[in-house]
């Protein structure tokens, strides 16, 4: 069984598939800054690799970059077996065609009884 890396409740088989799900699912930040007056918007992007950008909006609605983009950290994942969701729905489904096969034995059993 191979290791995977778990983000959110999904297991994913590697690091950049994960890395990529984790900073995807971040909404973007919006803050007002008053004493300046404006709009402050940081967001992820992907330029290889994960980076902040992040843009000031003003009164009069024009965006300007507040810095380059910023490098971020790789992020820490619990690990995972990639393979266990597949082996939780098999145990599901033959537990479930087990008691299929039970209740047709018994209807079988007492259809010959009577």
């Amino acid at each position: 069984m191979s290791t995977g890396y778990l983000v959110n409740g999904s297991c994913y088989s590697s690091l950049s598939d994960a890395t990529d799900i984790y900073f995807s699912a971040i909404p973007a930040t919006v803050a007002f800054n008053a004493t300046a007056g404006t709009t402050l918007v940081d967001y992820f992007v992907y330029n290889s690799g994960w980076k902040i950008r992040s843009y000031s909006i003003s009164a009069a609605g024009v965006w300007s970059s507040r810095s380059a983009d910023t490098s971020v950290g790789m992020p820490s994942f619990a690990s995972c077996v990639v393979e266990q969701d597949f082996l939780d729905g098999m145990t599901v489904g033959w537990a479930v065609a087990l008691v299929l096969v039970i209740a047709w034995g018994a209807r079988l059993v007492r259809r010959k009884s009577s």
